[in-house]
């Protein structure tokens, strides 16, 4: 598969919704709103590098997907975007409103991000980022201050 920004992926296609599609690439799980999918080619070998999908995924108790619904439920989890350049970001959903998204990064802070301009999405592994005695991420205070001060309670 193709999408903007010359980049490429060959996974498993896990799931499909209206706006978005999600491909599983042996490792990862991957969020690809349509808008950026440029071409789609089916593989007719099976080589056996992408394994079988395992592990935690966005749309796994969602009927029927979408962009905003994946963009919610990955809220507070700790992802892997990548917009533009030769840089994906990393860092945090906030929230999700009509055009854009407000996405935390520990490096460049709390960005502004238009739903359009996002090319991909991935989760990290959250076992990793979990503090073992309440089973939460570790969001940054910042955040949270940042949150509640703004009033973004949704």
């Amino acid at each position: 598969m193709k999408v903007t920004g010359e980049t490429c992926f060959e996974g498993i296609l896990t799931d499909l919704g209206n706006d978005i599609l999600v491909v599983f690439d042996g490792q990862r799980f991957l969020y690809i709103p349509l808008l950026h999918v440029h071409k789609i080619k089916l593989s007719d070998t099976t080589n056996g590098e992408v394994g079988q999908p395992a592990g935690f995924s966005l749309s796994e108790k969602v009927e029927s997907i979408s962009y905003r619904t994946i963009l919610t439920n990955a809220k507070g989890l700790f992802t892997e975007i990548y917009v533009t350049g030769n840089q994906s970001w990393h860092g945090y959903i906030i929230n999700v409103l009509s055009d854009y998204f407000v996405f935390y990064s520990p490096v460049y802070k709390i960005m502004f991000i238009p739903l359009h301009h996002l090319k991909w999405l991935t989760l990290y592994n959250q076992n990793v980022l979990l503090i073992h005695s309440t089973k939460k991420p570790c969001l940054p205070i910042l955040i949270l201050l940042l949150y509640v001060v703004l009033g973004k309670n949704n």
